[in-house]
């Protein structure tokens, strides 16, 4: 068995679709479990729906669920003719539709917006995806059993980030994937959501389709596990910013950590501890480039380190005024709960750098704090010790407080800089240059 996935930014066009088909046609005789994500800004569009109406704005809300949906048609137009999977998308796109109406709507009333709610409604980006996917390849002539996610995977309550529970999942597999059928076809479900034992749906945290695949690998014992990515493999930068990135062709599951730590989105940090447990390697390849780009993250430890640009826009600086230490229980807790994610602390412990994923403006001690938004956050990763002389030499960074931290750790060659939004690519073009072309 060998289990792929493709992600959102690879299946948010007719070209994407195409190359999907193509890769999938190499390996027509053999046993592949397929796990799809929500299309490119789906789960970001219905998050921003459900806190529009949790602020009683349902008009706006309904806006971008129509414009959703009109995506997702114009979308199924472009890669499906025939007229039997038009309808079939027709009849679970409309019923979807009225679906999360109904939820708006009684969010809009009640002004709350539960995580069990929330779970709900993220969860139709990967429903969506998953049929239009399953319709596509029913009418190239692809032989493909559709399993929705929510029947395979058990998890905890835990809504918004839930465990998966290995054993009860393994069980409902033996049952709907049994070994006799495994090698007859491709086995297609949705990543990132799961259900309770009770039939509720979970999500088990934002970007976690790469944890659903190497859940299955694991259970499956899958010989291979491929995510397919609209990148060539893992870079030294992001090759959205700098053109002459660099490939990483391997990195041990601790290299790994460090980067998803440091805020590298291609890698789910709950699913490495998951992957290196069961021994599984995950592959990264480019679904634009089948055969080149590859990167693997595997328990061989790689014989030579090399330095990574990181680069996470739209941070916010939070500083306590008051005693932040006899809140801090409290405060993590708070943290938590609302999916927010810290990606620098300062050395005072009264301060930090955090993205907000569940969407919502931190309220704790709202009295007590000071913020600063619209920031960056470079990390160099294996900067040697010239890379930071480099960047205090640039004193045209320093005017106007752009930068508003650096700081240099000896012991693990790790550099941050807090930057302006609004020079952070240029800096990590400037950096990229001067550590491997040695341009100054």
């Amino acid at each position: 068995m060998i289990v792929m996935k493709f992600g959102g930014s690879v299946l948010k066009n007719k070209q994407g679709f195409f190359k999907m088909s193509e890769i999938l046609t190499a390996y027509k005789n053999k046993p592949v479990m397929i796990v799809v994500s929500a299309f490119s800004k789906s789960t970001s569009m219905l998050k921003e729906a459900a806190l529009l109406a949790e602020s009683g704005i349902q008009t706006k809300a309904v806006d971008i669920l129509n414009k959703l949906f009109d995506e997702h048609k114009s979308l199924r137009d472009t890669i499906i003719k025939e007229k039997k999977y038009i309808k079939e998308l027709d009849e679970i796109y409309n019923s979807s539709f009225d679906d999360l109406k109904k939820y708006i709507s009684s969010i809009s009333i009640t002004q709350e917006l539960s995580p069990r709610v929330t779970d709900i409604i993220l969860s139709y980006g990967e429903h969506l995806a998953l049929h239009t996917t399953y319709c596509f390849l029913q009418e190239l002539g692809y032989k493909v059993n559709c399993i929705d996610a929510k029947k395979l995977i058990t998890t905890n309550s835990d809504f918004g980030k839930a465990e998966p529970n290995i054993e009860e999942t393994a069980k409902n597999i033996d049952i709907l994937i049994p070994p006799e059928t495994r090698n007859k076809g491709f086995i297609l479900t949705q990543g990132f959501v799961g259900a309770t034992k009770d039939g509720e749906t979970t999500t088990m945290g934002l970007e976690s389709s790469n944890l659903t695949a190497v859940l299955l690998a694991k259970i499956l014992n899958a010989k291979e596990l491929i995510l397919w990515t609209d990148v060539k493999g893992i870079r030294t930068a992001d090759p959205k910013i700098v053109n002459n990135t660099k490939l990483i062709s391997s990195l041990s599951f601790d290299e790994a950590k460090i980067l998803s730590d440091n805020g590298l989105k291609l890698i789910y940090p709950d699913m490495l501890q998951l992957a290196e447990s069961s021994n599984i390697p995950i592959t990264y390849k480019s679904a634009n480039y089948p055969t080149g780009g590859t990167s693997i993250i595997s328990s061989e430890k790689s014989s030579k380190k090399i330095s990574v640009i990181l680069l996470t826009k739209k941070l916010t600086f939070l500083k306590y005024i008051n005693g932040a230490n006899s809140h801090n229980n409290k405060l993590n807790n708070y943290l938590t709960d609302n999916q927010v994610k810290i990606f620098y602390k300062f050395p005072d412990s009264t301060a930090f750098l955090y993205e907000n994923k569940g969407g919502k403006r931190i309220n704790h001690n709202s009295n007590e704090k000071i913020f600063k938004g619209n920031l960056s956050l470079i990390t160099v990763i294996n900067a040697y010790p010239e890379v930071l002389q480099y960047v205090l030499k640039q004193k045209d960074l320093f005017k106007d407080e752009l930068i508003f931290q650096l700081d240099y750790d000896n012991n693990s060659n790790t550099m941050h800089i807090i930057l302006s939004d609004s020079v952070s690519e240029n800096i990590v073009l400037r950096l990229h240059k001067f550590i491997f072309d040695g341009i100054i």
